[in-house]
């Protein structure tokens, strides 16, 4: 699943601040050390109908630097390697932990974005789940279990996000743990 980055507003025009914004989002991930990522070089500005000036880029391969089956580092029992389902794939908890990262390093920069993934996952409405939109920084993430005809195992919708699950990015870093701004 990728990563939408699109800039727009007062600093659109400015090519610095594309690069500005897509190396401090390499550099914070990095710096956390839960995720592993690229951010392709290839970025570029972005102008339609209704965004007259603006640019974009994407974040792409998005995973965790372990085996994803379970929370921290794999144990080896018995100090021999055992063969294990391995996937690196980031699940609902590794997103929202992710989604609070990015946004954190757009508030810090002031720039004026939206951003967006595009899961393949049932969402409630449309093909984006937004994280944040109108330059305001979702703060809660939410989905429901539905059952499809006869199956007895229930699977998740996710909120694609509605309005009352954003708000201003001057109100400060919000805390996804407690439920309110640091």
């Amino acid at each position: 699943m990728a990563y939408v980055v699109l800039g727009y507003g007062p600093s659109a025009e400015d090519s610095r601040t594309m690069e500005a914004t897509r190396v401090a989002l390499q550099r914070a991930i990095e710096r956390d050390g839960r995720f592993t990522a690229t951010i392709p070089l290839v970025s570029f500005a972005r102008r339609t109908r209704h965004l007259p000036q603006g640019w974009q880029f994407n974040v792409e391969r998005v995973r965790l630097p372990y085996c994803g089956a379970h929370p921290g580092p794999c144990a080896v029992p018995f100090g021999g390697p055992r063969k294990m389902a391995s996937h690196k794939y980031l699940e609902w908890d590794d997103w929202v932990a992710f989604h609070a990262l990015v946004n954190d390093v757009l508030d810090r920069l002031e720039v004026t974005v939206d951003a967006w993934t595009n899961p393949r996952e049932l969402l409630s409405t449309g093909s984006k789940m937004w994280i944040r939109r109108d330059n305001q920084r979702r703060v809660r993430f939410d989905w429901t279990e539905q059952y499809r005809g006869g199956i007895s195992r229930p699977f998740q919708v996710w909120n694609a996000g509605t309005p009352d699950q954003f708000r201003p990015e001057s109100d400060g870093p919000f805390d996804y743990a407690t439920g309110g701004a640091r």
